[in-house]
């Protein structure tokens, strides 16, 4: 497993969606934000 987290951000659910189910079989830990402002929250 990997310890690396991904801060996913785009407008479109189906987009942060696609790149999040993908990265998360590579063993990743995802964020997911809608916009810049929600994502800098993230962080």
């Amino acid at each position: 497993m990997n310890d690396n987290c991904i801060l996913v951000v785009d407008d479109e659910l189906r987009m942060r969606k696609l790149v999040k189910d993908f990265l998360k079989v590579k063993g990743f830990s995802i964020l997911e934000a809608e916009d810049r402002r929600k994502g800098s929250r993230s962080l």
